[in-house]
């Protein structure tokens, strides 16, 4: 039995989650080249050429014979986790790893109990749909994990489920830097000391205290 790959692709009418973080995170912008490793129907990248970023995508199915090409950003998203191949898995990864020139986006379904249906059976170290395609779904240690000892790398979590991994130092730095920028800092209200306290409501105290000792 062989999983029916070609249905793994689903329409989208916004950006999908890995691009949405990399342009929130600064980490894609109208500066950078985009490749999108496994595009699938090409909605995301609609969408970013209406955003005048360069950008252009293949997929095995729906877009087999468009030329992969490096590109400053290149996202596999959702994409590891449908080959049910775990060599196949493991080449997809890195063949777009090689393509990138600063950040490679890896992203996948995550174990969750939402992700996986009762109608599912279980199938080598995934299982199938009830539509026949393939989901391999990972816990968050278990992708970066697998990322890491796949490209040889240390990736850096943007995500539940989703991963940047830099290959230019300065992209890397700067993003760091800027995730600790971003740290919010949330207002608390100052410690007022027992005398402060006393003072503030002095005269409700005294009426109590008073009518402590009237009633003994």
């Amino acid at each position: 039995m062989k999983a029916q790959s070609d249905k793994t692709a689903i329409r989208r009418y916004d950006l999908s989650r890995p691009l949405k973080y990399a342009m929130q995170d600064d980490i894609l912008t109208k500066e950078h080249t985009f490749f999108d490793y496994g595009c699938g129907r090409g909605d995301d990248l609609e969408i970013l050429l209406s955003m005048n970023i360069k950008c252009e995508g293949w997929d095995p199915t729906h877009r087999p014979k468009v030329k992969k090409k490096p590109a400053d950003i290149v996202n596999c998203g959702f994409v590891i986790n449908v080959i049910e191949d775990q060599q196949e898995r493991s080449k997809a990864l890195l063949e777009a790893f090689a393509l990138t020139k600063k950040v490679l986006l890896v992203a996948s379904m995550l174990d969750i109990s939402s992700n996986t249906p009762a109608s599912c059976r279980l199938f080598g170290d995934g299982h199938l749909t009830s539509r026949n395609t393939f989901q391999k779904l990972y816990s968050q240690t278990e992708l970066r994990e697998y990322i890491n000892h796949a490209l040889n790398v240390e990736s850096i979590p943007a995500a539940p489920g989703i991963f940047y991994v830099f290959k230019d130092e300065e992209t890397k730095e700067r993003f760091l830097e800027n995730r600790t920028r971003r740290h919010i800092e949330f207002l608390t209200r100052p410690r007022i000391s027992i005398a402060e306290k006393y003072e503030s409501h002095r005269d409700l105290l005294e009426d109590f205290m008073q009518a402590i000792y009237k009633l003994g």
